[in-house]
């Protein structure tokens, strides 16, 4: 799915839209209540002028608001790029590197490619390039091989693979425990 620049802005101004339609409203609404007290007290020539004074007055103040509102949603058309270009960036970086992990293994799991199949779909619906698909386009040609029964450690997105053969039998060494806790447990079991 493309996140398009114009659909944000449109739902930030449908949203934004309403609020700024209510403070019209009351905006108006006392307007016209202090128009109505001048009104009652002026004759035909007086109010004409009136009038065009207090129109002149509401095309100013809605002007002005709606200068304010394209600028504070241009304002928020540069952060919101600004945001889907660093989006972007780290969705690359996760890419790249995700697959040149996974050739330097030389094979891939389902799981591992499941994952990169969706860091991809994601990086390209926020407008990534040919950069990222080559490395990914490379990773698709891995061989897909059975999971394994692993431990895993993450650090830094590195996984460390243990395979069930590779574990040895724990010893305990009981000689720090005092003899009667230990001859306790052997009549006990």
């Amino acid at each position: 799915m493309q996140i398009s620049t114009e659909g944000i802005l449109m739902a930030i101004l449908s949203a934004f839209g309403g609020f700024f339609l209510k403070a019209l409203w009351d905006q108006m609404i006392q307007k016209g209540k202090e128009t109505q007290q001048k009104a009652a007290s002026f004759d035909k020539s007086e109010m004409a002028e009136f009038i065009k004074a207090t129109m002149m007055d509401h095309m100013n103040y809605f002007q002005k608001k709606y200068n304010e509102a394209v600028d504070h949603l241009a304002e928020v058309e540069k952060d919101f790029l600004a945001l889907r270009e660093q989006n972007l960036n780290f969705f690359r970086y996760q890419l790249i590197n995700t697959c040149k992990k996974y050739l330097a293994q030389g094979e891939i799991t389902q799981y591992q490619f499941d994952r990169l199949t969706e860091l991809h779909k994601i990086y390209h619906s926020l407008g990534g390039n040919s950069q990222g698909d080559l490395y990914y386009q490379k990773a698709l040609k891995l061989p897909i091989v059975k999971e394994r029964e692993h431990l895993t450690v993450n650090h830094d997105d590195d996984e460390l693979y243990v395979t069930a053969e590779d574990l040895e039998p724990i010893h305990h060494d009981d000689s720090h425990i005092p003899a009667h806790i230990t001859q306790y447990d052997q009549d006990n079991n």
